[in-house]
C-alpha cells in the first residue's frame, strides 16, 4: 500500500532556500532544477519504500522516530506515520549543516 508524501512549510522553504543557493552558487537554472528533479524523485519513492531512509546518527532524533533519506548532498529527514499511511517530510539539509539544533 502507498504512503501519502506530505512536506511541512519549513521543508518547503528549506527546499527552496537550497535550489536559489544552488542556481546562485552554479549560475545554472538548468542544474538547479535537475538537482531539484533528483530530490523531488527520491522524495517521491518513499510513498512505496518508506523505510529507505536510514536512522540518523544522534539518539535524540532516532528517539523521537525520524528517519534522514540521503540525496547527493542534502538530507531530507522524516517520519513515518503508519497509522494514517503517511510520509511527513520534516526539513532538508544540506549535509554540511548543523542541523541537531535546527530540527
Amino acid at each position: 500500500m502507498k504512503y501519502i508524501v506530505r512536506r511541512t512549510d519549513l521543508a518547503n522553504e528549506d527546499l527552496l532556500s537550497a535550489i536559489n543557493y544552488i542556481a546562485d552558487d552554479t549560475k545554472s537554472t538548468a542544474f538547479a532544477i535537475n538537482y531539484l528533479d533528483k530530490l523531488e524523485e527520491a522524495i517521491m519513492k518513499l510513498s512505496e519504500f518508506p523505510e529507505m531512509g536510514v536512522k540518523p546518527r544522534y539518539t535524540s532524533l532516532r528517539l523521537q522516530g525520524f528517519r534522514v533519506l540521503i540525496v547527493e548532498s542534502h538530507l531530507v529527514f522524516y517520519k513515518i506515520i503508519k497509522d494514517k499511511q503517511e510520509i511527513m517530510i520534516y526539513r532538508i539539509f544540506h549535509g554540511n549543516q548543523d542541523y541537531i539544533n535546527l530540527i
